[in-house]
């Protein structure tokens, strides 16, 4: 059988440690997450699951426990190591959409290629293309004020997957946007497990997104 691709094991994080306001945001976790899955975590607000997402993304270090991804220790890497991980492994889409406000739809999907030493040419071709596949190519030379937010949100859904990223995660992506954008984004969400095979950790407090996740951590 395939070994899991992100092993927890009694996982803490823990804010403030060892000061008067310390904070366990999580503790005793334990998941074991396969290569093209697609996980929800799901709760109440406050229950911890953007922290457990962002550990996992390489942002929060353990205070206690185990957290391997592909069978390492993230949090071991030197500083250049993780942020390359951060950049070609992971993928993220916010909910607050995140776009720079003075740069066009194509220099916003673009920009982390920059970062990768892609030349100018190749960014464009390869933002556009994503762009067109998630249904807003036509928008690409507008800033983002001048889009919806279902619209803004497809656009960073094309900006997290610029970098061909292994795992995508995604906090409460639709948690801005009407019922429709909703459907839109997540079906685009589901499209990039199914399709491209990649493994999705989503979280979200909404009942209504649960059928589109292969297994669900409450």
């Amino acid at each position: 059988m395939a070994k899991p691709l992100i092993i927890c094991r009694d996982l803490e994080i823990i804010y403030n440690q060892g000061k008067s306001n310390e904070f366990k945001a999580l503790q005793g976790v334990n998941t074991d997450i396969y290569e093209g899955e697609y996980i929800i975590l799901f709760g109440a607000s406050g229950s911890g699951k953007s922290t457990l997402m962002y550990a996992i993304q390489g942002s929060l270090p353990p205070g206690n426990g185990t957290l391997l991804i592909r069978g390492d220790d993230i949090y071991g890497y030197p500083p250049e190591e993780r942020v390359y991980f951060q950049r070609h492994v992971m993928g993220i889409i916010f909910q607050l959409f995140t776009l720079i406000p003075s740069l066009t739809v194509l220099d916003n999907v673009a920009l982390p290629m920059i970062f990768c030493d892609a030349d100018k040419k190749t960014r464009d071709r390869r933002a556009q293309s994503l762009l067109d596949r998630f249904g807003v190519g036509h928008v690409s030379h507008k800033i983002p004020a001048m889009l919806s937010g279902g619209q803004q949100q497809r656009v960073s859904v094309a900006r997290s997957m610029v970098n061909d990223p292994k795992i995508l995660l995604a906090d409460e992506p639709t948690g801005n946007l009407d019922s429709v954008s909703t459907q839109q984004v997540m079906d685009k969400i589901d499209e990039i497990n199914s399709f491209d095979k990649r493994t999705i950790i989503l979280v979200s407090h909404y009942a209504a997104l649960l059928s589109f996740a292969h297994r669900v951590y409450y």
